[in-house]
């Protein structure tokens, strides 16, 4: 009971200091859009419900939600994505400062915000549907953007990189911020999407979860079996130093550390 009440009070002294966190979030922003309604009938003209709709609710979706939760846990954010000169770029703004996180978005002609759109009739989701194209970062993008991160990093305790996979971070850009954290002297948290890790080297950690990390690897992990954490050989496929933390959804999170050469 002692050691319990003294977690208990060491969580309590954490959660108390995070308005004194500033936090740099850099990743893939969208809107996300649910339609809710109600289904009664069959349509003449195919197979599929016709959903009578009667509400729709929008908000930050992908990277952006990370930011709500990061104000709503009382950090001071910032914020630098990539959004389309168009009105969601302007609805996904207005919905950032209404979350009283700082705004530093890049504003890009050729590129579409991406949005989610869901139908939801009951409690029946029925369909998603995704309005989005490949961002890519080209040169005078990729300069843009990573001159607004040299300029929200000194400010920065803390540099949190949420990767959709929507263009973002790719081989270059990723790096080129992780490298401007280290030389800065930032710790820098990665929650990776795709199957190629190495473009985060030198982050100070990389956060997949169990999904991910079969995804990128391959291996199959199976926390409920005795012993299993001796066998991820997976590790080595990721082809990333430091190893990275494994969220283990329900089994809470597994540090793997490199083996010392004897």
């Amino acid at each position: 009971m002692v050691e319990r009440n003294v977690s208990m009070n060491r969580l309590h002294t954490l959660i108390d200091g995070f308005p004194q966190v500033r936090i740099l979030c850099i990743g893939d922003v969208m809107l996300d859009k649910f339609l809710y309604g109600s289904v009664t009938r069959i349509s003449p003209e195919a197979p599929v419900p016709i959903m009578r709709m009667d509400r729709e609710t929008r908000m930050l979706g992908g990277a952006g939600n990370v930011v709500s939760n990061l104000c709503a846990l009382g950090c001071r954010t910032t914020f630098v994505s990539v959004v389309g000169d168009d009105a969601n770029g302007r609805q996904v703004k207005a919905f950032l400062e209404d979350t009283c996180c700082t705004p530093e978005l890049v504003e890009c002609r050729d590129y579409e915000t991406t949005v989610k759109i869901r139908f939801v009739a009951g409690k029946h989701h029925l369909l998603r549907a995704d309005q989005e194209q490949e961002l890519k970062m080209a040169p005078e993008l990729a300069a843009r953007f990573l001159e607004r991160v040299d300029a929200c990093l000194p400010d920065a305790d803390l540099v949190l990189l949420s990767d959709y996979g929507k263009g973002l971070f790719d081989g270059e850009t990723a790096p080129a911020v992780i490298a401007r954290c280290r030389a800065a002297g930032k710790p820098v948290i990665v929650d990776p999407k795709g199957a190629d890790y190495s473009r985060y080297g030198g982050a100070t950690l990389v956060k997949p979860n169990m999904k991910e990390f079969q995804e990128a690897t391959g291996v199959c992990l199976n926390p409920s079996a005795p012993g299993w954490e001796k066998g991820t050989p997976g590790m080595s496929l990721l082809h990333i130093s430091p190893p990275p933390r494994l969220g283990m959804s329900s089994y809470s999170l597994f540090f793997f550390e490199k083996k010392k050469k004897q």
